[in-house]
């Protein structure tokens, strides 16, 4: 990536908001998932409270919570988590959902 590139997805941001379709048609050669994951890296490197590190119990709550209440809206789950972006947060419900049904199905083969 280059830095012109970086300060465009910023300034696109701001301005438009995050239209990956509209961002990614003024960098010819950038898909709309290049950009929209370029500009979560760039935000988490210019934000020093963004976690990435281990999830609290309490952030694994919030996202079942929130997904029963909300469904898979990961803009509006991650306004919840401030400091987490959307992906690590889709990411973790997958990883969460997969063990619940892991643990439901043994349980439920259990004589």
């Amino acid at each position: 990536w280059r830095e012109e590139e970086d300060s465009l997805i910023m300034d696109s941001v701001h301005d438009v908001g995050r239209r990956w379709s509209k961002i990614s048609a003024m960098l010819p050669g950038r898909s709309e998932q290049a950009v929209r994951n370029r500009y979560y890296r760039l935000k988490l490197h210019s934000t020093s409270n963004t976690s990435q590190g281990n999830w609290a119990p309490e952030e694994d709550e919030i996202i079942m919570a929130s997904v029963a209440e909300l469904g898979k809206k990961w803009i509006l789950i991650a306004q919840r988590l401030p400091n987490r972006t959307e992906d690590a947060i889709r990411h973790r419900y997958s990883r969460l959902y997969r063990a619940v049904n892991k643990a439901q199905q043994e349980a439920s083969h259990q004589p």
